[in-house]
C-alpha cells in the first residue's frame, strides 16, 4: 500500500474498529456515498482484521484456552468496598461495582482499578492526575469522587459515583442516530 493512500486510510480504520455492528456499516455507507474507492479499501482492510482475529493467537479465545479461565475479582476487598462484578473496562483499567462493606455506611460505589501493566511512573502520574481532576468537579453530568487510595497489593484505585445506565454507543446504536445526533 502507498504511503499517502495509508495516510489517509489510517484514521478512518480507527474510526471504524471503534464502530461495531449498525453503526459500522452505516458509516462505511455513508463513506461509500461520498468516497467509494476509499471505502472499499477499508471495508477490504475490515474484512482481513476479522478474518485474522478469528484464527489469531492472539486472539481472547486463544488466549482463554491457554490461560484458562481469568480469576475473578468479584468479592475482593478494596478499602472500604467490596467488589461485586466487573461493569467496564478500558485503556486505564476496569470498573467494578462495589458494595461499601465496612459497616459505617450503606452504599454502591464504582471502583476503576488501574491495569497493573500501566503502573510505571507515567500510568501513575496519569491516576493521580485523574483522580486530582475528578475530586475538583462538581457537575451533574460528572460521576463526583468519593474515595482513592492504594491496595494492599500496591494497585491504585479511586471510588466513584456509581450512575445507573447504560452504554451510550448502544444506546445511539438503538436509534439509529446519525453522526450529528451522536455528536448532540
Amino acid at each position: 500500500m502507498l504511503r499517502d493512500t495509508w495516510r489517509d486510510l489510517s484514521p478512518l480504520l480507527d474510526q471504524a474498529l471503534d464502530l461495531d455492528g449498525p453503526a459500522r456499516e452505516w458509516w462505511l455507507s455513508e463513506l461509500a456515498a461520498l468516497r467509494p474507492a476509499v471505502a472499499r479499501e477499508l471495508r477490504a482492510l475490515l474484512d482481513e482484521d476479522a478474518r485474522l482475529e478469528a484464527g489469531s493467537f492472539l486472539s481472547p479465545d486463544y488466549r482463554a484456552g491457554l490461560l484458562g479461565p481469568t480469576p475473578s475479582l468479584a468479592g475482593q476487598r478494596v478499602g472500604a468496598w467490596e467488589l461485586e462484578r466487573p461493569i467496564g473496562q478500558g485503556g486505564m483499567g476496569t470498573v467494578w461495582l462495589a458494595r461499601r462493606s465496612d459497616g459505617r455506611f450503606e452504599g454502591r460505589s464504582a471502583v476503576k482499578l488501574l491495569n497493573i501493566s500501566l503502573l510505571g511512573r507515567d500510568g501513575e502520574a496519569r491516576f493521580r492526575r485523574e483522580g486530582s481532576l475528578l475530586a475538583r468537579l462538581s457537575h451533574p453530568n460528572i460521576a463526583r469522587l468519593h474515595d482513592a487510595g492504594i491496595t494492599a497489593g500496591g494497585q491504585p484505585y479511586l471510588v466513584l459515583e456509581y450512575v445507573e445506565g447504560g452504554r451510550i454507543d448502544r444506546w445511539s446504536d438503538e436509534r439509529w442516530l446519525d453522526l450529528p445526533s451522536r455528536l448532540r
